[in-house]
């Protein structure tokens, strides 16, 4: 369900990627068509870094808020993967944020992305079968 907050760490939030980032996607078959100005559908991911926060890209691993992120050298498919940070180590800008999974190592996420704009946060539904 679509919510009117302000972004805060660990909400779920939906982004359209950079132009740059979202062809790469659509190219690799990571994204599908959708609404976006880039033709891509929205990502849906865990808002993990915020403005201000420090990250560090080194050793094969983003490290955000005390916190090891693997980076994969490779996709699925065995396709080397393409990190599109101008550079290793920095401080995300205002109104900009690190999306990210903690359901899957090798989610294709801000790990290779970097920051990026989030255009509204969801508030998880769970839909539970009554089995009684």
């Amino acid at each position: 369900m679509k919510v009117d907050e302000r972004p805060h760490r660990d909400a779920y939030a939906a982004a359209c990627l950079p132009a740059e980032i979202a062809q790469y996607g659509m190219a690799r078959g990571y994204l599908e068509p959708g609404n976006c100005s880039t033709g891509t559908v929205l990502v849906l991911k865990q808002v993990k870094g915020m403005p201000g926060d420090h990250y560090v890209l080194q050793h094969g691993f983003l490290e955000l808020n005390g916190r090891l992120y693997r980076i994969m050298s490779k996709d699925s498919l065995k396709r080397p993967l393409r990190i599109f940070y101008n550079q290793r180590e920095g401080i995300i800008n205002k109104n900009r944020y690190f999306l990210l999974s903690d359901f899957k190592d090798n989610s294709w996420d801000s790990r290779y992305w970097g920051e990026v704009g989030v255009q509204f946060l969801l508030k998880p539904v769970w839909l539970f079968e009554d089995r009684w």
